[in-house]
């Protein structure tokens, strides 16, 4: 038996997605992951509309909606004082809210997805080498202390921030890290708070974080300037409920479920891509965890490079389509740092005059529809379209407001036309008559991912952006 088209390195929600994606394209795939089995804690908790729609797609959203909590808004405080509540009701998807599902039950319900199709994860496996040639990618894979070698058409590291795929095949990242350190627990938590809203509550020793969850809320302190905690590397969780107890009394931490602490690293890789290996997720780009978009950004990774990898195996493209994968994802990783980045030193600075400018921006322009549209649909991540990719005419697509087109998401490009089109057109492209089309056009090209690409009046606009583009019209 031949080997499968893809080596997926990593089983985190990341990894486990691709696969699922891959199996929508067709494309053969093996997982491993050098760890003994699945993650058993929260981690990652908060699932963006986009990831949702991704999920839909795929088959399984209405189970994970069953297994998390919708959560509607932010409720944003100044010394136990509510500043606004911010909901999120101008997200531009039918999934106008954000899904709180801990990390392990994303895992689990990613593999029973996988189950259903037969596949399951090659646990305490360990990449040690990669060798590309024009032909293929061989690597050693390390089990029960033995090597053995293997060739794939691709490799992808969904391997994390410690990548192995990252680092053996020579891709290179720009670091720095944040002067900022936090504790965290999974708790029991009673008292005056919501229990449908994440809640960011600033206060002069670090801001506190708290995401509800079904069974539990996530709480995160900020300890970086706080004298009397700062040099804490464990969060105990006495000492966690004290440092709690002190800056909002109003609030008690009960049991607690899970506990950690840690530190913010700024990461983003110079290319997604070397030749036949790909990195996503943490591999790729790491940033805070404000806006709750690291995940998120990952699974979204994994969308965008399945569909791409599907049309090359199917001959439908050149090789040379799959370098808008590292092109249309580290611009969105780019973007992802820099307003987490943002929204960090906005929720934990110690000046007094930007406290002051912040809690007044938050009590008053939060109040206005077009801030509130912005700030929602950035973190939700349903603003994008790849406005700087050549396979988007991104002046059009801004001009018309119809971003993305989720039910036309596949392994197939949607051409909706204002006629019931006979035009020769690929075996990938399918035609869906309407009776209107933004800007009033003749014609709109719908990417398999979703988004939108293009807008015509003509066919002949169509062929040629394929051609541009290195795709095959016969």
């Amino acid at each position: 038996m031949s080997n499968p088209d893809v080596l997926i390195v990593g089983a985190g929600p990341v990894g486990l997605n691709l696969g699922l994606c891959l199996l929508k394209q067709g494309l053969s795939f093996r997982i491993i992951d050098k760890k003994s089995g699945p993650t058993t804690s929260s981690n990652a908790v908060g699932v963006n509309c986009r990831t949702m729609e991704v999920w839909e797609s795929l088959g399984f959203i209405d189970e994970a909606i069953k297994r998390g909590l919708k959560v509607h808004g932010t409720s944003l405080y100044s010394d136990s004082e509510l500043l606004n509540q911010v909901k999120f009701d101008l997200i531009e998807s039918k999934h106008d809210f954000m899904l709180a599902l801990p990390q392990a039950h994303t895992e689990k319900l990613l593999l029973e997805e996988l189950a259903k199709n037969g596949i399951t994860v090659d646990w305490e496996h360990e990449l040690t080498s990669i060798n590309q040639s024009p032909e293929g990618v061989t690597v050693a894979i390390k089990h029960n202390e033995k090597d053995d070698e293997f060739s794939y058409r691709w490799v992808v590291g969904c391997d994390g921030y410690r990548s192995s795929v990252r680092d053996l095949s020579g891709l290179t990242r720009a670091c720095h890290d944040l002067p900022l350190h936090f504790l965290m627990v999974d708790a029991e938590v009673s008292g005056e708070i919501s229990t449908s809203t994440v809640n960011i509550l600033f206060h002069d020793k670090g801001m506190i974080f708290m995401i509800p969850m079904r069974d539990s809320i996530r709480v995160v302190v900020e300890i970086s300037t706080d004298e009397e905690y700062k040099h804490l590397k464990t969060c105990e969780p006495d000492i966690f409920r004290e440092i709690v107890a002190k800056r909002y009394p109003k609030i008690n931490i009960g049991r607690v479920d899970w506990s950690s602490a840690f530190y913010i690293h700024e990461c983003l890789a110079d290319n997604y891509r070397n030749g036949r290996i790909f990195i996503t997720g943490d591999a790729s780009h790491t940033h805070s965890p404000m806006g709750g978009q690291g995940m998120n950004t990952g699974i979204q990774d994994t969308w965008n490079l399945a569909w791409k990898l599907g049309q090359v195996k199917r001959g439908e493209a050149a090789d040379t389509f799959l370098d808008s994968y590292s092109l249309e994802r580290r611009a969105i990783g780019h973007d992802v740092l820099e307003r987490s980045g943002k929204l960090t030193t906005m929720a934990t600075t110690t000046n007094p005059i930007l406290k002051r400018l912040r809690n007044f921006g938050i009590h008053h322009l939060a109040d206005w529809d077009i801030v509130r549209s912005k700030v929602a649909n950035g973190l939700s991540q349903s603003n994008i379209c790849y406005e700087n990719s050549p396979l988007v005419k991104h002046d059009q697509v801004r001009k018309s407001g119809q971003l993305k087109y989720p039910e036309y998401q596949g392994n197939k490009w949607t051409l909706l036309a204002l006629n019931d089109s006979k035009d020769q057109l690929p075996s990938y492209v399918q035609i869906v008559s309407v009776k209107q089309l933004p800007l009033h056009a003749h014609y709109c090209l719908i990417r398999p991912d979703g988004y939108t690409a293009m807008y015509a009046n003509d066919i002949t606009e169509i062929l040629e952006y394929f051609r541009k583009n290195h795709f095959n019209l016969k």
